[in-house]
């Protein structure tokens, strides 16, 4: 077997002494539940407060989720759902769907019971994710898929009932097929024989994501443990894993600090070995969420177990330290995930339109559930020693603990805490609901912005004299003129006009990377920039010099004050110039209604003025508004959120401490 990583990695200490213990300054508790009553409570939430069935079919179930309910379905109020078939109910499922039916599924393995043994099917007669989904024909994201595949493999485990592992099967066979990027010429014209795996088959977004990427290990990485006599899956999680730790002389797709970063850059490029420097892949170096890190331990976990290879075990237990020790507060609990560039709409929390951002309900309890899958393969065998288990078993407990006293609203529910979901209001019961986030709103990350290969703004001019122009001339679209900024490896940004009387017979001027005599910090409807984004540029050692540091694709970037006015920073800038005050803000004199860049954690840029894109919580390569544009600049405050996400989330967490409860017991026992 090949694994591609480089011999320091082996380097690294399985001890755990090297993290500092975290201070506890948790305030003394009363006496809490214990993790089966925490699940089992929030468990029957989930099913009491969030799973509908649609008023005209009432066999669709579906979990509803803070009006964002569906691909089509749009924002919503409170149960009103519609499916537009009785057979596929594209309106009211979504990914997140199959991770709350995964943590059923979990819990029941956990407490050996059958309890809502029927959802599984009930989700599965309606919903649109399954092996007959054409996805030639609709913008369709693979990752969504892979969701469903690994929520119907845990049935199976749960169940055992074979129907569900062929189930399985068919979206891994189906997303291996419109996913992995090979050589099938017209079977799949998107796919070009590079590897990886694709996020989407969507043209304006075809990107090769770490969240993809590692989905797909984690099922194969699965299905090769659960059937090792079929090399198959093994094959295909090699294949995997191989080329995610392609990058940097196979430290992999990863920071410095061995987080698992967001993914590949650019868009639509090939891998980390192409001779093309416009496609070949480059690691983002940005930190990712954290279901990202779960879903690496769990797969080296399978891996190890599979094969023996100790490179698994040791990459697993590298990034569970990486967790411990960059991802936990000062208490010890794990951090809440990363705020949204947040926007308001239509009275409802769709979308981006609550903090952080809908997808970002969930990602917390991903890597709770995957880190426990991790423990309980690797304590199957013994890898996993008690020290770890105690280390880790105390890392869960305070996040439970977390949860259950500041996350958690108890009913009776008002639009106070419940702003979404304003359902009939039920006496008897007494299940919790929880907010999305658990930590309590202590830290302060942002979200990182995608990898496209130019950083883009609307409405926004930059003007210049004549030594850094390369060319100006009529193309006719913005397409056309980026194609042309593309073309020369000189090229560091274009201006297009989109009102082409503005400035008769040109609508492109493209410009090098000399930063002596132009900037952008102009407002006007008529223009559109895009910047060329600076691989593999650092500003470590750089900062506050005006020298030119080289990046990876032939230009330049900069590490000092003014970078922010020519558009030309370093991806990293705000990591290495900026650390003590790495979020952005509109608060302060004449920054409202301004065209002013700042710069954001891992590259591009955010703005205070109308101008700014609020539609995207990930996307900052597209020029987003600043995090409290809305707050400070607009007077909008955003609602508190509670939904099916955020409470599947608190599931999964709970689940996680039940087995790690269980395990301690084990360990107590023997």
């Amino acid at each position: 077997m090949s694994v591609t990583l480089v011999t320091a990695l082996l380097l690294f200490s399985l001890s755990f002494s090297c993290i500092q213990a975290a201070k506890d300054t948790t305030p003394v508790q009363t006496i809490l539940p214990d993790a089966t009553d925490r699940a089992t409570n929030a468990l029957d939430g989930l099913l009491h407060y969030f799973w509908e069935h649609d008023p005209r079919a009432k066999q669709i179930g579906f979990f509803f989720s803070c009006g964002q309910i569906g691909g089509w379905g749009g924002p919503t109020v409170w149960n009103k759902c519609s499916c537009n078939t009785k057979d596929a109910c594209t309106d009211c499922y979504r990914w997140w769907d199959a991770v709350s039916l995964e943590s059923i599924a979990t819990y029941g393995i956990y407490t050996k019971s059958k309890r809502n043994a029927t959802i599984p099917s009930i989700m599965y007669a309606h919903s649109p994710y399954n092996d007959k989904w054409n996805a030639t024909a609709i913008c369709t994201f693979i990752d969504d898929f892979l969701w469903y595949g690994i929520a119907y493999l845990r049935v199976y485990e749960w169940l055992q009932e074979p129907i569900w592992l062929n189930r399985s099967l068919g979206i891994y066979n189906w997303t291996w097929f419109y996913g992995w990027d090979d050589d099938r010429g017209d079977k799949n014209p998107v796919n070009t024989g590079c590897g990886g795996v694709w996020w989407n088959n969507c043209p304006d977004h075809h990107f090769k994501d770490s969240i993809t990427m590692l989905q797909m290990l984690h099922l194969s990485s699965k299905l090769a443990y659960l059937f090792p006599k079929n090399d198959t899956y093994l094959v295909k999680a090699e294949k995997v894993w191989n080329w995610f730790f392609s990058f940097d002389d196979g430290y992999g797709l990863m920071t410095d600090e061995y987080l698992v970063s967001t993914g590949a850059l650019p868009e639509n490029c090939c891998n980390s070995s192409s001779k093309d420097p416009l496609t070949k892949c480059y690691n983002s170096k940005i930190p990712g969420t954290s279901y990202n890190q779960g879903l690496l331990m769990s797969s080296a976990a399978y891996l190890y177990r599979r094969t023996g290879n100790k490179t698994y075990l040791l990459v697993g237990m590298r990034a569970l330290e990486a967790i411990l020790a960059n991802y936990t507060t000062d208490e010890g609990i794990l951090i809440d995930e990363p705020r949204s560039y947040q926007n308001y709409q239509n009275d409802y929390c769709w979308g981006s339109t609550s903090d952080p951002g809908g997808d970002f309900f969930s990602f917390q309890g991903i890597f709770m559930v995957h880190l426990g899958y991790f423990v309980d393969t690797l304590r199957e065998n013994g890898t996993f020693s008690d020290e770890m288990l105690d280390e880790v078993a105390a890392f869960v407990q305070k996040t439970s603990d977390a949860a259950w006293t500041r996350s958690a609203v108890w009913p009776p529910f008002d639009n106070v805490s419940d702003v979404c979901n304003t359902g009939p209001v039920n006496t008897t019961l007494t299940y919790p609901k929880f907010y999305w986030w658990w930590a309590k709103n202590n830290t302060a990350q942002i979200i990182p912005p995608d990898p496209r290969m130019y950083i883009h703004k609307t409405q926004l001019r930059c003007y210049t004299w004549t030594n850094s122009q390369i060319l100006e001339g009529m193309f006719g679209s913005e397409e056309k003129c980026m194609e042309k900024c593309m073309k020369y490896k000189n090229c560091s940004k274009y201006l297009y006009q989109t009102d082409q009387s503005a400035v008769p017979g040109t609508d492109c001027w493209i410009w090098s990377y000399n930063r002596t005599d132009h900037f952008c910090n102009l407002t006007d409807y008529d223009f559109n920039v895009g910047i060329k984004r600076p691989v593999g540029g650092t500003c470590k050692g750089h900062c506050n010099l005006s020298t030119p540091v080289k990046t990876a694709n032939g230009g330049v970037c900069y590490c000092d004050s003014q970078c922010a006015k020519h558009l030309d920073c370093c991806l990293d800038y705000v990591d290495y110039c900026q650390p003590k005050s790495p979020v952005p803000s509109c608060k302060g004199r004449g920054k409202c209604n301004r065209a002013v860049a700042q710069p954001i954690r891992g590259g591009g840029y955010c703005w205070c003025f109308s101008g700014c894109n609020p539609w995207y919580t990930d996307n900052n390569s597209d020029g987003s508004c600043c995090p409290d544009y809305l707050e400070v600049c607009e007077k909008i405050s955003i609602p508190p959120c509670i939904d099916a996400r955020s409470q599947g989330s608190a599931v999964n967490l709970f689940v996680a401490h039940l087995l790690l409860e269980q395990k301690l017991k084990e360990k107590e026992a023997a």
